[in-house]
This record gives structure tokens, C-alpha cells and sequence, in this order.
């Protein structure tokens, strides 16, 4: 498979993962009562905590995979840029949030699924999982916020995504940044299928391409890397 066929496929990986772990757990908001809150550690929401936990881990590790690919072709298009390098350290930091948020979601089912907390009762389960939507709306999104605009501004600079899709990322973005709550987080994974679907894959070495021609003595083509074909 080709770098763009890997970017779309943990793009779609990601999304759908993203997107079915917040749905499928039914997991606590403060005005919970405590007996809807003990109600969720039982029957089929105890199931859904964790099938939601699972997925949110995969999401996390596709998120990984998804950033490492676009760092890899932010570089090859920008190589004298060192933005690639803050694509790639903010994609890990986001991805071990994901994971972080999700250990806090399960910490408290998991011990009712082995059975080492017999007893349900709605503390800690309440404020850890309050931890783990801050750690998932706060703390992760701030790291998707600067992403996005980073990512955006090299595939600009590089001309490898059309200027309606960098300057939505860039629009994106401060609602990340200042969004707290509950819908901006979907963002990040519309903005990676965003991203994975218009990404220009025969652009992707124009830096390359550019800097051959100046080492001959020549002058690089408007066109990029198309002037090679």
C-alpha cells in the first residue's frame, strides 16, 4: 500500500473507532444521581463501558499510526521545515491521552468485571471518570488544536492539500483550542478524514524535486514535482 492509502486507511480506522467508543459507553455525567450511577456497573452498561474503553485504546493507537504516516509526508514535501517533528510529537501525545482517558473510564468496570470490587458504589467511579473527560476534552484537545494548525500551515506551505481544506483545519482549530465541552472533539476525527481524502499524493516529494533542480543549477517548476512526469 501507498503512504496515501495507509493515511486513509487509519483516517477511517481512527473515525470509526472515535466516534463508536463515546457512543456505545454509557458512562456517568455529574448530574447522575448515585443509583443511575451504580446502575451503569451492571448488565449491558457494564458491557458497554468496556467495549467503549477498547475501542477508544484503538483509536488512540490509530491516531499514532495516522499521525506518524502524515508527519512522514509533511517531511518529504517540507523536509527543511521542523514542523513535521511537532506533527509527530503532538500526534503521540494526543494518541497516550486517548489511551490515558480510557484507562480512567475503566479503571473502576474492569475491577466489577474481575471481580475484584464486588461492591458498586458511585465513588470513585464518578471522579475518575470526570478525570478521564478531562483528560479527553482538555488536555487532548489542546494537543489536537495546535495539530491542526500546524499540519494545516506545512500542507499549505507545500501545496499538498487544496486552500478550502487548510484554511477549514485552520477554522477547526480554535474550537479545539477553546471548545471545552462535549462536540468539539469530533472534529478531530472529521479533520483527519478531511485530511486523508484531499492530500495531494503527487505533491508529496515536491521539496524533494525542488531541491534537485537547485543543486544543478536549474530552476524548480511551478508545477512541483508534475514537471518530472
Amino acid at each position: 500500500m501507498s503512504p496515501i492509502s495507509w493515511l486513509r486507511a487509519t483516517a477511517i480506522a481512527f473515525a470509526a473507532l472515535y466516534f463508536g467508543a463515546l457512543f456505545t459507553a454509557p458512562l456517568p455525567e455529574g448530574a447522575y444521581d448515585d443509583e443511575r450511577v451504580v446502575g451503569l456497573l451492571s448488565g449491558t452498561g457494564l458491557l458497554g463501558i468496556v467495549i467503549g474503553g477498547y475501542a477508544l485504546v484503538l483509536a488512540g493507537l490509530s491516531a499514532l499510526a495516522f499521525t506518524s504516516i502524515l508527519a512522514d509526508m509533511l517531511h518529504r514535501a517540507v523536509p527543511e521545515a521542523s514542523g513535521p517533528a511537532l506533527v509527530r510529537a503532538l500526534g503521540t501525545a494526543y494518541g497516550v491521552l486517548l489511551m490515558t482517558a480510557s484507562a480512567l473510564f475503566l479503571a473502576v468496570p474492569m475491577g466489577h468485571v474481575v471481580e475484584e470490587l464486588p461492591t458498586a458504589t458511585p465513588s470513585p467511579f464518578r471522579e475518575l471518570t470526570m478525570a478521564g473527560f478531562t483528560t479527553l476534552l482538555v488536555a487532548a484537545l489542546l494537543c489536537a488544536g495546535v495539530l491542526v494548525i500546524v499540519a494545516s500551515l506545512l500542507q499549505r506551505r507545500g501545496g499538498l492539500a487544496p486552500r478550502w481544506c487548510t484554511t477549514t483545519a485552520l477554522l477547526i482549530a480554535p474550537l479545539l483550542l477553546i471548545g471545552v465541552g462535549w462536540a468539539p472533539q469530533f472534529l478531530v476525527p472529521i479533520w483527519a478524514i478531511l485530511v486523508a481524502f484531499t492530500m495531494r499524493p503527487e505533491q508529496r516529494d515536491r521539496g524533494r524535486v525542488q531541491g534537485a533542480s537547485a543543486a544543478s543549477g536549474g530552476h524548480p517548476s511551478p508545477l512541483g514535482d508534475r514537471s518530472a512526469e
